[in-house]
Parts: structure tokens; sequence; C-alpha cells
């Protein structure tokens, strides 16, 4: 009986949808979307550990420029497509975190420094508002952060920090891979950045090239480290490829962006979480020594 009732409202809706569909054509759009829309509603409560990933990847998909913008437009609260899209995925990420607070039971856990740190800047960000040139671009603001914090807090507490971090890396590595084969394979989608010889540097749409070199690196320094800290090492393997291989294409993307900074970041920051691990177990043996000596 439930099904047969779900099923007539079902095409009494469709029926509804098509009738209203012939007098204004963006009723046929609404319809799918909502459709969508629901269907990951019920992804994210049924599989929200995979659900997290596509969060994590909405995230570089709703800072993507896909056309100039003044700043001055911003900050004098300009509204347009770009804007609209980038704040509609904020609200799905955010949608999508509580959807996975309430699959998996969240109970908020006893805070880090880190996390009080960041729920500290938060609220002074918001607070900004108050004095802000731009109270209402600061708000917006705030709140984005606001969503991103909430959304690693819950990750990690239900899913754990490891966990975590690997769905955002390959959050960041499939967004950079697509992103870079449609900029390679099609001239229109590439980036439009030249630097003062006339050098034109690799990006796509028209994100800034120092943004795709920052992404690039990010995603070189959480393999490394994965890889550093991974009991197979350098075997360890993502989507049944091994993760040193996906460091090749991340470094072109690097390279071919041009930017200095990142990629200097990227040379320092293995070495500094290499050396991290040696004393600790330099630390970690010598305890254990003394120790022993004391026993003894």
């Amino acid at each position: 009986m439930t099904r047969l009732v779900l099923g007539g409202a079902a095409v009494l809706s469709l029926l509804t949808g098509g009738v209203l569909g012939v007098s204004d054509v963006r009723v046929l759009l609404v319809i799918p979307a909502l459709v969508a829309f629901a269907g990951l509603l019920v992804f994210t409560y049924r599989c929200p550990a995979r659900a997290m990933t596509l969060a994590f990847l909405l995230i570089p998909i709703a800072g993507t420029k896909f056309r100039n913008r003044d700043a001055m437009e911003a900050v004098n609260s300009v509204v347009d497509g770009q804007v609209v899209l980038e704040l509609a995925l904020y609200a799905l990420i955010g949608i999508m975190t509580l959807t996975i607070m309430y699959a998996t039971r969240f109970r908020w856990p006893r805070l880090t420094l880190t996390a009080r740190v960041l729920l500290a800047f938060t609220a002074f960000s918001a607070t900004s508002a108050l004095w802000s040139y731009a109270p209402l671009l600061t708000i917006v603001r705030a709140a984005q952060l606001a969503g991103l914090v909430l959304l690693t807090v819950v990750t990690v507490t239900a899913f754990g920090a490891s966990r975590v971090t690997r769905a955002f890396t390959s959050a960041v590595i499939v967004y950079l891979l697509v992103c870079a084969a449609l900029a390679a394979a099609f001239p229109a989608f590439q980036g439009t950045t030249t630097d003062h010889p006339g050098f034109r540097r690799f990006s796509w749409f028209s994100l800034h090239p120092i943004t795709v070199a920052v992404y690039a690196g990010i995603a070189l320094v959480l393999l490394a480290t994965g890889i550093i800290y991974a009991r197979e090492g350098p075997r360890r393997r993502r989507l049944g490829i091994p993760e040193v291989l996906y460091g090749i294409p991340l470094g072109v993307i690097l390279l071919a962006a041009n930017s200095r900074a990142p990629l200097f970041a990227v040379l320092a920051s293995p070495a500094q979480v290499l050396a991290t691990k040696v004393l600790r177990l330099l630390t970690a043996h010598a305890c254990v020594a003394a120790a022993r000596r004391g026993v003894t």
C-alpha cells in the first residue's frame, strides 16, 4: 500500500510538473534539480563516508573562477551567476554536513586546541563585519569559513583524521587532473593569465595560476606525507594506481603554473615531515634506552 501511494504521488508530481512546464520552461529545469538534490541527500545519508569526499570536491569547484570579475564587484555586493553558483555549492556543502551529522549520530567531542583556534578565528571573522568596509561580503565569507570548519570537525570526529585526509587528498587530485585535462585538450578552457614578459602560465578558466599551483602543492604534500607515514610506503595505492605515479602529473601542473612560492613550499614540506618522523623515532628510542638504564 505504501509503495502504491508513493508511486501515485510520483506520477501526480510528474504530471503536475509537465503541465506547469508547458507554460514555463524553467519548471522543467527545476524538477530535475530537485530530484538530483533529493538523490544527493539520500546518498549522503546512506553513504556518509563517500559523500564526505564529494563534499571536499565541491570546495575547489566553488572557488573556481569561470570568468574574470573585478574585485570591486564583490566589495560592492554585485551578484551574478558565478556568485550564485559559489553560494549554492557552499549551501550544499552545509546541508551535506548536517546530513552526515545525522547519519553518523554525531556528538560534539572535546575540542582540541587547533579546533578551538579555528572556531575563535571564525567568530572573529564574523565580528569583523562591524568595522568592515564591505560588511555583507565579510559575513558571507565568515559563514563559508564556519561551514568548512564544521565539515572538518564533523568528518574528523566521525571517520578519523587519517580517513579524512585521504578523502580530501583524493578530492583535490580528482579536481586537478580533470581540470588540467580539460585545459590541455580544449583551448577554450585554458586560463588567460600572462606574466610581464608575455609568458602564458598554465591554469584553467579564469583561475589564477598561483591558485592552481597552491592546489597542486597541497596535493603533492598530502601524497608525500601519506607515503612517508603509511606502512606500505611507496607501494601505497589509490584507486588501484601507486600513489607515487600521481606525483608526475601533479608536478607537471605545479611547474606549468610557474609559481615560485608554492614550488618552494612543496620542496620544503616533505623534508620537514620526514625530519619530524625521524626525530620522533630518535626521541622514542632515547626514552626507551633511558628507561632501561633506569631499571638496571
